[in-house]
């Protein structure tokens, strides 16, 4: 495994939400044994997001760590619901 399987992701892409829009970046780093995403909300809000995707050769599958307020829970955590739904074009 090579970890193939998220290069359709690599790339700069036009993020479009009700109300806004922004950029997501996806680059391969470490020696591309990572994938690392960045989130940009502004001008149309004071959001950024990170993700960092590792490919676990002992599991077959990837696992993925991200910071952002995407999404909001009302109840301390217990469930989660989305903030938006976020539309993306690829810009290059």
């Amino acid at each position: 495994m090579n970890g193939s399987e998220l290069d359709f992701w690599l790339g700069s892409w036009h993020a479009r939400w009700e109300g806004g829009e922004g950029t997501n970046t996806i680059t391969r780093e470490f020696d591309d044994r990572v994938v690392v995403e960045r989130f940009e909300g502004r001008p149309s809000m004071e959001l950024t997001g990170y993700s960092v995707s590792v490919f676990d050769a002992e599991a077959d599958l990837w696992r993925q760590t991200w910071v952002d307020d995407w999404e909001r829970s009302k109840d301390a955590g217990a469930t989660w619901e989305p903030a938006w739904e976020i539309a993306y074009t690829r810009t290059g």
